[in-house]
């Protein structure tokens, strides 16, 4: 080992210059007893960044060298005090891999919940008219005056309003809407079966008269424009998707269309015939119904949760308390939950009806 009071190094920090001296014997190895050569280098004269260094490439092997030799004590002297355990050759029970695939599988599994079987539920209820006395339906298009197209439309009778049909001897209200608002959970399972056995929803231009009225659809799913008429339809939508929906359909010539999932009714009317008028409903989920001819509606395959139920119908908006927000209403695993009996009507004024 060379002595290390032989070592001197001068330095001038206003210069910025260092100056070094060390003594190397004649086949390159530092000793401290052989009489060799004393070399000095000296460096050129550069703005200083802290940094040692020296330009001269001559001595660039005696800095790589006391630099290999330093590495190899700090690596000595950390696996000797066993900061770093090396496995023994052979031996599988200290290997990285068993030690940090179980671990990190019983993480993986502890996230995945463990669904209760079965997880689901369903809800039925009922549309009815609050009032004894039902209105009466109004008249759209006397019989024989379906201008522009007489010998089509209202031909053999005329055609009634439909915003509000009411069965007289059940008093429950068609063409409404009933939906989860914001659902907890999923049902992939149900969403996949809408659309393997229902890929394609129909609206149809029949005697001048969209059918059905109201028409409710997974996004998944696509919207078919059709018609059995001899002449043409040209149905014209109130949304901002209006520019995916044909100007004009005949039966000859339906149109299919790709619909995206929106949070309010779509209205839809025939800009040749003004009186035809329908709705659409268009779900990201699959928890949705239409009421039937009694008011009557059940939604499958819910979540087992503590859901928020909203029945739409066109003449007044959100019928159940809570309004866009919904009704909440507990789903239990494997039952049926009843909504029972939910009431609208009758209202004199506009101002009293619920607000869209």
């Amino acid at each position: 080992m060379w002595d290390r009071s032989r070592w001197a190094r001068s330095s001038d920090r206003r210069d910025k210059d260092v100056s070094w001296s060390i003594e190397v014997g004649r086949d390159n190895h530092l000793r401290d007893t052989d009489p060799g050569c004393r070399v000095s280098f000296r460096r050129v004269r550069m703005p200083y960044n802290g940094s040692d260094r020296f330009r001269d490439q001559s001595f660039t092997p005696v800095a790589w060298r006391l630099k290999s030799m330093a590495v190899a004590v700090l690596l000595v002297s950390i696996v000797t005090s066993g900061a770093i355990a090396l496995p023994r050759p052979g031996s599988t029970e200290d290997s990285p891999e068993k030690q940090t695939r179980p671990v990190a599988l019983e993480k993986k599994q502890a996230r995945l919940p463990v669904p209760d079987a079965p997880s689901f539920g369903t809800i039925k209820g009922r549309l009815v008219w609050g009032d004894e006395q039902i209105p009466t339906r109004r008249v759209l298009v006397p019989r024989g005056e379906g201008k522009p197209d007489p010998d089509i439309c209202a031909k053999k009778g005329p055609l009634f309003d439909e915003s509000l049909v009411i069965d007289r001897a059940t008093k429950g209200v068609r063409h409404a809407v009933a939906y989860l608002v914001n659902p907890i959970g999923r049902n992939d399972g149900a969403r996949r079966a809408l659309a393997r056995n229902q890929p394609m929803v129909t609206l149809d231009g029949e005697k001048c008269v969209f059918r059905p009225h109201a028409l409710a659809m997974h996004e998944d799913q696509l919207l078919r424009f059709r018609t059995t008429d001899p002449i043409s339809h040209c149905p014209h939508v109130t949304s901002y998707q209006a520019e995916l929906f044909p100007n004009t359909i005949s039966d000859k010539n339906p149109k299919t269309r790709k619909m995206v999932a929106d949070n309010r009714a779509i209205p839809i009317t025939c800009d040749i015939h003004p009186w035809m008028k329908a709705y659409i409903m268009v779900f990201d989920h699959p928890f949705f119904a239409v009421t039937a001819e009694d008011g009557s509606f059940e939604i499958a395959g819910v979540p087992a949760a503590k859901q928020k139920l909203v029945v739409w119908q066109e003449t007044v908006g959100y019928v159940t308390p809570g309004r866009a927000q919904g009704m909440p209403i507990q789903i239990k695993a494997g039952e049926v939950t009843d909504a029972g009996s939910i009431k609208m009507g009758p209202f004199k004024r506009r101002d009293d009806r619920p607000a869209r």
